[in-house]
């Protein structure tokens, strides 16, 4: 249960951080996040195997929330472009209404 709030928690994590920042925030993210789940590890008195585990799985989510966020920024990004080219071309969607 804990693992999979984790894990949850370093996808959001990540999804925040690849919209607003660049790649190389992922290291020290990275760092945090280690720390944070060996903490919780040692905590919950996990496993080495189990502690290890959660923090692979947390890192990797962590990376592919920063990949999805990174994506959702592209996309909206692109759009914005779009629609920004199409109001300096002169057409509207006003001026498409007959």
């Amino acid at each position: 249960m804990v693992t999979m709030m984790l894990i949850a928690l370093a996808l959001a994590t990540g999804v925040a951080l690849g919209v607003r920042y660049t790649v190389f925030v992922l290291v020290p993210a990275s760092c945090l996040g280690l720390a944070f789940e060996i903490a919780v590890g040692a905590a919950h008195q996990s496993g080495a195997w189990t502690s290890g585990l959660t923090v692979v799985f947390a890192l990797t989510s962590l990376q592919v929330g920063y990949l999805i966020g990174s994506a959702l920024l592209s996309f909206s990004l692109r759009k914005r472009v779009r629609d920004a080219d199409r109001n300096a071309s002169g057409i509207t969607t006003h001026s498409l209404v007959l």
